[in-house]
């Protein structure tokens, strides 16, 4: 699919989509991006290889903006936000992509649809639910039907999360496509016996588990000579989570040992990973996490919860663990474990890079998202019925 014109319509332009977009750019294909809305302060944001346009919202969605005031959120932008009809017709008639790739199931989904019954653009819907789902949802449901009566057939969509019980959605035809990252050779990693661990989770979200980290290092700093770091955006520093995140380190002597670092750019993050060696992502109700593939890719072993969609990057035993949820006793054993065991961490750390290389390299993503619109593309066409 080599030479195509691809745009991408998405709440914002998240750190997720920079090497996939990367993966595109670099094989002749021309990428445009559409946003409900620029990013703010503490969400990084690369725009060497395209510059998002945020859209122009209808009337009807600015006087409801203006109406609820604080209580129009994001996700009611996202999902029920209107761009102007004519202005958003009119930019895809310019654009006048190959390939729609549209992130949740929403009004904009709809009129874009429409668009695209008329214009032969292929239409992909993206999602975090897992690709073998059985729970349909609402408003996949209700787009999914008008997909099928626009175009009598059913539509295509792709998801990054693969974990779950069940048959894929039968009114989809659905896609495993995990996120993409290349692994890299280049890190900053001290030759020394300080074993050093990392976190990233936004500072003022308590499901982040912080503090469930903390007390881990707390706990092995007796025992190991160790260091670590939060890493996370913020917008307010009088936020609760994030002052209960400063108090815990101070009260528990961590200054020396505990670093909290915030609104750190891309490049910074990337740099981060390569000082550490131990990547941990605690988080409850993670629908799916990319920061411990970055981490992968960049050789760490890694330790991630059960509750984190994307858990299957991690190989348990092969090149982290999994751990219970919430639970401090299974995160602490097995952070004890690695940080322990030299060997066994350098050995994960080196299959991570291998296993970044062989399953979510930019090249995996793009075989399999060109599969993906090739078969979406054959049954656009009449003889495919």
């Amino acid at each position: 699919m080599d030479d195509k014109s691809v745009l991408f319509v998405q709440p914002r332009y998240h750190t997720n989509l920079y090497p996939i977009v990367e993966a595109l750019v670099n094989r002749g294909n021309d990428v445009s991006m559409l946003v409900f809305r620029e990013s703010r302060s503490g969400e990084s944001e690369m725009t060497q290889r395209v510059k998002p346009d945020v859209l122009q919202l209808s009337l009807f969605t600015r006087l409801i903006q203006l109406l609820l005031g604080d209580s129009f959120t994001d996700r009611i932008l996202y999902l029920y936000g209107l761009p102007e009809p004519g202005w958003y017709l009119d930019t895809l008639r310019h654009r006048d992509p190959d390939i729609i790739v549209i992130r949740n199931y929403s009004v904009t989904a709809l009129l874009t649809a429409l668009y695209s019954r008329f214009t032969g653009s292929t239409v992909i819907y993206y999602d975090q639910t897992p690709v073998n789902t059985n729970c349909w949802g609402k408003r996949r449901t209700a787009v999914g039907l008008v997909h099928f009566l626009l175009f009598a057939r059913r539509p295509t969509r792709y998801s990054p999360v693969k974990n779950s019980s069940g048959d894929s959605i039968p009114l989809y035809f659905s896609y495993y496509i995990p996120f993409a990252m290349n692994p890299t050779t280049s890190t900053n990693r001290k030759k020394d016996e300080v074993v050093r661990v990392m976190m990233i989770g936004k500072l003022h979200q308590p499901r982040k588990n912080h503090i469930l980290f903390l007390r881990c290092i707390y706990d092995l700093v007796a025992n190991y000579d160790i260091r670590a770091t939060i890493i996370g955006s913020l917008s307010d520093r009088g936020d609760d989570h994030y002052k209960a995140i400063l108090s815990y380190v101070r009260d528990n002597g961590l200054n020396d040992i505990v670093s909290v670092e915030s609104n750190l750019s891309y490049d910074e993050v990337q740099r981060a990973y390569g000082n550490h060696d131990i990547f941990v992502l605690p988080s409850d109700d993670e629908p799916a996490a990319v920061s411990h593939l970055e981490a992968m890719a960049n050789g760490l072993s890694v330790i991630c919860s059960d509750a984190n969609g994307t858990r299957e990057y991690v190989k348990t035993g092969y090149n982290g663990y999994h751990f219970e949820a919430g639970n401090y006793y299974d995160l602490r054993n097995k952070l004890d474990d690695l940080i322990r065991h030299d060997e066994k961490r350098r050995q994960f750390g080196k299959r991570s890079l291998e296993r970044t290389q062989s399953e979510f390299s930019q090249v995996c993503f793009y075989d399999r998202f060109s599969a993906m619109v090739a078969d979406a593309t054959d049954r656009r066409s009449p003889a495919s019925g």
